[in-house]
């Protein structure tokens, strides 16, 4: 063997699950494989034992190392070689040299210096190290060194022992505190001092100072006699040692301001850590937009109160203060737990917890829980930058606006009516095609009687009696560019100045022509309950258009001069809770990944599904969200997630949706037309009736939405048997049976029976709501192949479809549908197996059956083939030319083997009889004669073509099956039935001879 590499080790990080471990390098005996485990939050680390491997031996070129149970993200595992100092090889005089000794004692000392240089290389970059033109004394024993302070002398030199550097064997400080060791004289050679708290011992205020000789132009400091200062030196500090107190009483803005001030100043920046305890409470807005790395965070138990109330102020605002260009960096929350001061009740408008605009790096690592409930957004993302989240969970912010506030109101109607009353003068002409939610059930007005009844567009699946309710949620009529916006009711107020909204063309379709983004504004003014002033006029100008007030998070791109555009964000566990209105709005931005994100609303009776309700609003944006769960407590017009604006590339993977009722879980809207959704394995809970299903995926506009499997469960069909006209449900649903639903256009259902692998469809026209008779030809299910053509537009390559014919009687018959697209861009249907069972062409006299280059073996009938033979499709009709038949007498029959059937079965090959195609040519042009001019010869080539491996996706399914290849080629054929027929014509023609003679 050789050793051909310098790698002598492996490393991984734990994910949960993996637990194999490969190595690419030699290792010739167990002994030399060491494997340690690495605890990443302390670096502590342990070697392991109980481990097997594989790949060990005296031809070991790597191998692997299994070890469970898995490790977890917050562990290392290292795998790396060590061999013993030793050589064991002997060799004696005049006996044999045997190469594979010698090599393999030559592969041993090269792995042992391999391990020097690794050792050499560790020292080289963790020692303490000098110039090498340098040199210092050495440092005092370990008897000296023990419980003192590490420093440097004016020259450089380490100092030994003497009294500049402080002795802390008992842990005593020079002082009680840092308020005690104001204007105190040190000794002229001591550098250094300690304080034990920074009020009185042990209020978590300690910390140790530095002796400088000039005043330091930041926080941490300490006037001493003499015109001395001292400077606090850390780089993992509390607001404890710059004043603060962690009572949940004292506001800690100066400290925080300090402390921030503090580690800005410092080289690399540090650590901010908030102290478990009563909490520190904030009074103030905070700029913590950093030029250095800062992290905040938070030990168990901690707490950050908010004590600030407003729409537009903000707690933590990491913001660039000067240009866009100069980009903050490298902010980290860990650990931290933010809620609002019990002062701030749930009736005020809280402020925003935390925004970041024009920065980089932004983290969230640990498990950061910021809980609201206080009428606003909680986080605000803008021209963000390489932003991390990992488990942030938000609870409680946003919040929604109904068109008309119910107040003490109660409602009551009976099962199976549609009489509605209120105990309260409620109701008015402009209530009527609204949604009233009651008890987790809606209702749609139809009719308003009076002030205190309606009729309600469909009976009440449940009795209600005197239970609280809700209206829609509020709309706008805008016109472009009037800041102005009308309110379809009054719900603003001036304390809704400062706030976020967004303005979307969701429900009316108004506005066509090129997609529409979603406009963001700012609330300027509220000259009246029913209209609100912004700081930027919508574009366009529509009636009853959907509108987003203060989305729980929101990452957005700034409209400013410089491309604030959100790049290259990944959340992995982004948890929104008992949010209010709308969880998440990503407007703008490419590159954007959440895994793990969960979006649920706040409970019954709280929200309708309008467009003020949304889990997740994509804009214009490319967004990737695999394994997701949005969930929607009562019912509503649209849905849980949309998806609008001109760019619009999202993905969305292994989402569950819980108690979804009567919402779309996805819907399309404005897209432009290079818009794609893909929407791939979609879950619901128990109880999803069918209306909700049946319009699982909705799209108006532009673009493709590509809908993968959704499935549900425990679903009572027969609450709903207008989805299938006069059917009864139960024809196509037997007990136990597994749904998945999709929806293009029709109402279209496709069922998975338990235990049984079946797939079928079923179709509706008009909709859910006022479906129709289904319509001749009606598709009911389709297969749709899509590629990406070299221009880059999404294209439908070929599909099957089944077709369901106008009833007959009692019968629905129905045919198979075969689609491909040509070379020449047309897309049609090419076969039909037809309602009795006919494989037929699409058009008369167009399709093949084979090429030249892909034959048919066999074809099997109890018939001969029928020709067409019609006088009608014919012309130039005349006799045989002579010159064929006596070019034909000269033709031999011959019989004959295939070379392929020799090839698979050797002399059990059987004989054939038949005729040579280069046999007809040849005899023809020897008489001068071009036998293609008869149809009866053929001839075909093709181009070679490469091979192709086979394309599998991220699930390991194959996408694109692998292909051999092919060489170019050639083939000469015969029409047998021509080739008869002029034998025959030859035969006659020598029959009417000899009668003649």
């Amino acid at each position: 063997m050789t050793v051909s590499t310098q790698v002598a080790t492996a490393s991984y990080i734990g994910n949960g699950v993996t637990t194999i471990f490969p190595f690419s390098f030699p290792v010739y005996e167990s002994s030399h494989l060491k494997v340690r485990l690495y605890n990443l939050l302390n670096n502590a680390y342990v070697e392991l034992t109980d481990y097997t491997t594989t790949g060990i031996g005296p031809d070991s070129t790597g191998g692997t190392v299994t070890y469970s149970p898995a490790i977890s993200s917050s562990q290392f595992l290292l795998i790396y070689r060590e061999l013993p100092f030793v050589q064991e090889t002997s060799i004696k005089n005049q006996e044999g040299f045997y190469p594979e000794v010698i090599e393999h004692q030559l592969d041993l000392i090269v792995m042992q210096i391999q391990q020097l240089a690794t050792a050499a290389s560790q020292l080289n970059t963790s020692a303490i190290r000098v110039p090498t033109f340098e040199s210092v004394p050495a440092l005092p024993p370990a008897g000296e060194r023990a419980y003192k302070w590490f420093s440097f002398d004016g020259e450089g030199n380490p100092l030994l022992g003497s009294g500049p550097v402080v002795n802390i064997t008992d842990g005593a400080a020079d002082f009680a505190s840092a308020l005690s060791a104001f204007g105190a004289a040190l000794p002229p050679s001591q550098t250094f001092f300690s304080t034990a708290g920074y009020y009185e011992a042990g209020d978590n205020g300690e910390g140790l100072y530095v002796v400088r000789t000039d005043e330091p132009a930041h926080a941490g400091k300490i006037p001493l006699a003499g015109g001395k200062w001292g400077e606090l030196v850390a780089a993992e500090i509390r607001l404890e040692q710059f004043g603060g107190k962690n009572d949940g009483l004292t506001p800690a803005d100066t400290a925080l301001d300090n402390a921030y001030a503090y580690l800005m100043q410092t080289p690399n920046g540090g650590t901010l850590v908030f102290l478990a305890g009563a909490g520190y409470l904030f009074t103030a807005e905070h700029n913590i937009f950093p030029a250095k790395p800062l992290c905040l965070r938070g030990e168990k138990g901690s707490q950050i109160l908010c004590g600030i109330t407003g729409a537009d102020k903000v707690l933590f605002r990491a913001t660039n203060p000067v240009t866009p260009i100069t980009r903050g960096v490298s902010l980290n929350f860990a650990d931290t737990r933010i809620k609002f001061h019990s002062s701030i009740t749930a009736d005020l408008i809280g402020a925003k917890f935390f925004e970041h605009r024009y920065a980089s790096d932004l983290k969230f690592t640990g498990f950061n829980f910021w809980s609201h409930y206080r009428n606003n957004a909680l986080i605000s993302l803008s021209a963000t930058w390489n932003c991390d989240i990992e488990n942030l969970s938000l609870w409680g912010g946003g919040i929604r606006k109904p068109r008309k506030l119910t107040g003490s109101a109660r409602f009551s109607i009976t099962s199976a009516t549609t009489a509605l009353t209120s105990d309260t003068a409620i109701f008015d002409a402009g209530d009527e095609g609204d949604i009233l939610v009651i008890d987790n059930e809606h209702h749609v007005i139809q009719t308003v009687l009076n002030s205190t009844s309606v009729t309600t567009a469909r009976p009440s699946t449940q009795t209600q009696t005197s239970l609280p309710g809700t209206f829609g949620s509020v709309r706008a009529t805008t016109t472009a560019a009037n800041a102005n916006v009308s309110l379809d009711g009054a719900v603003a107020s001036v304390s809704d100045i400062g706030r976020t909204v967004y303005i979307f063309d969701c429900v009316t379709g108004q506005g066509t022509g090129s997609p529409l983004r979603a406009h963001r504004a700012t609330i300027t003014a509220v000259p009246d309950a029913s209209t609100i002033t912004l700081d930027t006029a919508p574009p366009l100008s529509a009636s009853q258009v959907e509108i987003v007030f203060s989305p729980a998070a929101e990452i957005y791109r700034d409209v400013g001069s410089f491309d604030g555009q959100p790049n290259d964000i990944v959340c992995d566990g982004l948890h929104l809770e008992g949010t209010v209105g709308t969880g998440l709005v990503v407007k703008g931005g490419v590159n954007l990944w959440f895994k793990n994100l969960k979006s649920h609303g706040v409970g019954l009776n709280q929200i309708d599904g309008s467009a003020s309700d949304y889990g997740l609003i994509v804009d214009d944006a490319s967004v990737d969200v695999p394994f997701g769960q949005f969930e929607a407590q009562s019912c509503g017009r649209l849905g849980r997630v949309l998806v609008t604006g001109a760019f619009g590339k999202v993905t969305v993977n292994d989402v569950q949706g819980l108690a979804m009722r009567k919402q779309s879980w996805l819907q399309m809207q404005n897209c432009s037309a290079a818009a794609v959704i893909t929407a791939e394995r979609w879950y619901s809970a128990a109880g999803l009736d069918v209306e909700t299903m049946a319009r699982a995926f909705t799209k108006t506009g532009s673009g493709k939405l590509i809908s993968g499997r959704v499935s549900a469960y425990t679903v009572d069909y027969s609450l709903y048997p207008e989805l299938f006209g006069n059917r009864p449900p139960h024809l196509f649903y037997p007990t136990g049976t597994e749904v998945s639903i999709a929806r293009n256009g029709n109402a279209f259902l496709a069922l998975m029976s338990v235990g049984t692998p079946t797939f079928s469809g079923y179709a509706v026209s008009g909709s859910p709501e006022a479906p129709g008779p289904t319509a001749d030809f009606t598709i009911t299910a389709r297969l749709t192949g899509y590629g990406i053509s070299p221009d880059g537009t999404l294209q439908q390559t070929a599909s099957v479809s089944t077709q369901t014919r106008n009833p007959s009687g009692a019968i629905l018959p129905g045919q198979l549908a075969f689609s491909t697209r040509d070379l020449s861009g047309s897309l049609a249907d090419r076969w039909y197996i037809s309602t009795t069972g006919h494989l037929t062409p699409a058009a008369n006299n167009t399709y093949d059956l084979g090429t030249a280059s892909a034959r048919v073996r066999e074809i099997f009938a109890s018939n001969a083939v029928i020709n067409t033979s019609d006088e009608r499709a014919k012309t130039a009709i005349e006799p045989i030319p002579a010159e064929w038949l006596d070019a034909w007498e000269s033709v031999e029959w011959v019989r004959y083997k295939w070379r392929d059937a020799v090839a698979e079965k050797g002399n059990d090959a059987r004989w054939h009889i038949g005729l040579i195609a280069q046999h007809i040519r040849d005899v023809f042009t020897a008489r001068g004669l071009d036998a293609f001019e008869i149809g009866l010869l053929c001839y075909d080539e093709w181009e070679a073509e490469e091979a192709r491996e086979a394309v599998f996706d991220e699930d390991n399914n194959e996408i694109i099956p692998a292909f051999p290849g092919r060489a170019a080629g050639e083939r000469y054929g015969l029409r047998y039935e021509e080739c008869l027929a002029l034998e025959a014509a030859v035969v006659r023609r020598k029959f009417a001879r000899l009668e003649g003679e």
